[in-house]
């Protein structure tokens, strides 16, 4: 289900692979997590449902990006 939330967000989307690759980097900041270790095969259950919890907030936002290239949503 986390990956279904997650793939939402950047397929489909222009250059899709550096926006998945742009969301696992944010991801992991959101869940204070290294970037090596975002991945969803590899997640315990309490990061599954972090991760759930986080996704499911942004789904419909308008992904954007600051001044630095860091992602970030919109309502």
């Amino acid at each position: 289900m986390c990956q279904k939330l997650f793939d939402n967000l950047w397929e489909d989307k222009p250059k899709p692979m550096k926006m998945r690759n742009s969301l696992y980097c944010w991801l992991a900041k959101q869940m204070g997590i290294k970037i090596n270790d975002c991945n969803f095969s590899r997640f315990s259950l309490d990061q599954l449902i972090q991760a759930y919890k986080i996704l499911s907030e942004v789904q419909g936002k308008q992904i954007l990006r600051d001044k630095n290239g860091t992602l970030y949503f919109s309502d």
